[in-house]
């Protein structure tokens, strides 16, 4: 039922609206939706069920609101911007047009989601993170404070980017990976971290300057063919046959492993397409 119609808004029962919250033409106000002082509903926004607009939050022109998201003081959401169910912007966060954050997603203070990116269900981007235009944060994946995850960059499945690393354009970072403070993955890389395997970090991801996949053990970033034709380069700190050497041989044989499953296909997709 709706309760009022004024200058073509349309405002249903049920919904709160306070004192000082501007609302446009055309704009559509839900049954249980709360607008608070201050806050700006602009042209053909739509306010879904139970959802809470706090006090000088933004909602721009045809954006969309679903049930019982929580869009947070100063958040903006720009034209054609999709927040979906129970998602929750916390204050300050800028959501740029035709952006889509779906179900259970959380985009702390600060952070700028920006053109036709995809935030999914239940990710988390943290305080002052920055999704370019149509990234792709997956399910369960977190983004940490000060990352950058730049255009067209996709974040599978319960990833996780540390405080201030930044994902370049074309990257994947694949299921349950685990990506280091103030790291860097570059263009068309994708990459996979493994900690406390053995005594330093690890990880592989494709060189597109080299055209191959490097695997990286500490400081040390060699190819495939490199690893196998000289394996044992730091004998004096992984001496033959002490268990430190073991462990990094079995960290190695499982990146490898890895690289050869999951990364190789994506290369040969790539090159196929002419990318690399």
């Amino acid at each position: 039922m709706i309760l009022k119609t004024e200058k073509a808004i349309r405002i249903y029962k049920g919904a709160v609206i306070h004192e000082g919250a501007e609302i446009y033409k055309d704009a559509v106000i839900r049954e249980g939706a709360e607008i608070y002082k201050g806050a700006v509903i602009r042209e053909g926004a739509i306010i879904c069920e139970g959802a809470i607009i706090c006090e000088d939050a933004v909602i721009r022109e045809y954006a969309v609101i679903r049930e019982y998201a929580v869009i947070h003081e100063g958040a903006e959401i720009c034209k054609g911007a999709v927040i979906r169910e129970y998602a929750e912007i916390c204050k300050g966060a800028e959501i740029c047009e035709g952006a889509v954050i779906r179900e259970y997603a959380r985009i702390r203070e600060g952070a700028e989601i920006c053109e036709d990116a995809v935030i999914r269900e239940g990710a988390v981007i943290c305080e002052y993170a920055w999704i370019c235009k149509g990234a792709e944060i997956c399910k369960g994946a977190v983004i940490r404070e000060g990352a950058v995850i730049r255009e067209y960059a996709v974040i599978r499945e319960y990833a996780e980017i540390r405080e201030g690393a930044e994902i370049c354009e074309g990257a994947v970072i694949r299921e349950g990976a685990v990506i280091r403070e103030y790291a860097v993955i570059r263009e068309g890389g994708e990459g996979i971290a493994i900690h406390n395997s053995y005594k330093y970090s690890s990880g592989y991801y494709y060189d597109l300057k080299a055209k191959a996949i490097v695997i990286r053990l500490g400081c040390y970033h060699k190819t495939l063919s490199e690893w196998e034709s000289n394996f044992d380069n730091n004998l004096s700190e992984f001496p033959l046959k002490s268990e430190l050497r073991e462990k990094r041989k079995y960290t190695y044989n499982i990146l490898k492993k890895m690289a050869l499953r999951l990364l190789a296909p994506v290369v040969e997709e790539w090159i196929k397409k002419g990318i690399v």
